[in-house]
């Protein structure tokens, strides 16, 4: 119930068009995504909470990964602004 009323917070605010799970708990609980699916439909008020939650294909670390990409990412745009 925790985890889908804070699913819930990130898509009100960023209304992301899917939303990727991952590490221990996910790889460990397989029932953990479709039981926080059925708890987002519950939780639905004036926006549709209906957006497909999907385990990563990656492993675990794939959250690290990603971050580490985009802190990468912004650096190497403000290094070629400032010389640009």
């Amino acid at each position: 119930i925790y985890m889908a009323r804070g699913l819930a917070n990130v898509i009100w605010n960023f209304d992301p068009e899917m939303v990727i799970l991952t590490g221990y708990v996910v790889e460990n609980c397989p029932f953990l995504i479709d039981v926080t699916q059925e708890e987002l439909k519950k939780i639905q008020s004036v926006r549709s909470m209906d957006i497909p939650l999907v385990k990563a294909k990656q492993g675990r670390d794939f959250g690290v990964v990603s971050a580490s990409a985009l802190i990468s990412q912004g650096y190497l745009e403000e290094i070629s602004y400032c010389s640009g």
